[in-house]
């Protein structure tokens, strides 16, 4: 916020920035301290000037977007910021939620009750063809601090569309041992196997799961929306 009009706070629609140079020592990285606060911030609000904030602000027809995230830990994994994401795409019928368990949320069972609004941190299933769901985690090397992390899945969800964009076209699936495979991850955060891919994929559940296979290295395995009944929308694809 500025000070450009007297005795009033500036608050713009888009940001600008300036060139300069700024020392940032002792500055606050602009996180809020609880998961309140950051819901607050991140879902945003229409203000009474008609300018809006947070994830509101993407309900905009000035504003290109086609697929959205707010990957954790710490924002993403808010059931109010998920919902708050959803509402909007659904709203919209802009763009496509990419969303995912919170980290070390358990094994498969665990990732599937989350889903479904079974779990402390979840308590209202995804159920919508606007939203996908990626899990597990997966590590990967972080050039900057020279450290391994796990980073929230469903950032390569969205690389992984954006690829087949780019390699193929957007109606074909992103997923698969050509389309789906990530080249980045060295390791997933549970191993599934063929029943753990089976179990969160059909029977009424609907996570892409992301595996490590032997032969072929990690892959994007499912392209389901969280759209729980049998129709053309329940793929990302379409």
């Amino acid at each position: 916020q500025g000070a450009g009009v007297t005795g009033a706070n500036v608050d713009p629609r888009f940001v600008k920035l300036v060139q300069g140079t700024y020392n940032l020592a002792g500055g606050d990285s602009g996180i809020p301290a609880t998961d309140t606060l950051v819901t607050t911030a991140v879902v945003g609000s229409t203000r009474s000037d008609g300018g809006k904030t947070g994830i509101e602000a993407l309900d905009d027809p000035t504003i290109d977007v086609s697929i959205a995230l707010a990957p954790g830990p710490g924002v993403g994994d808010i059931q109010n910021v998920q919902n708050a994401l959803i509402t909007v795409a659904e709203r919209t019928t802009d763009f496509l939620a990419a969303l995912s368990p919170p980290y070390a949320i358990g094994r498969t069972q665990d990732a599937i009750d989350w889903s479904n609004g079974f779990a402390t941190q979840r308590t209202a299933a995804i159920n919508s063809s606007y939203a996908a769901i990626y899990w597990p985690w997966v590590k990967v090397f972080q050039v900057f601090d020279g450290k391994d992390r796990f980073l929230d899945p469903a950032i390569f969800g969205v690389r992984q569309m954006a690829v087949t964009d780019s390699v193929a076209f957007p109606w074909f699936a992103p997923a698969g041992f050509v389309r789906g495979r990530l080249t980045k991850p060295t390791e997933v955060e549970v191993i599934l196997n063929q029943g753990d891919r089976d179990s969160l994929y059909s029977g009424g559940n609907a996570i892409n799961p992301i595996v490590n296979f032997p032969q072929n290295g990690i892959a994007i395995f499912g392209q389901r929306t969280s759209q729980r009944q049998p129709t053309a929308l329940d793929r990302i694809n379409i």
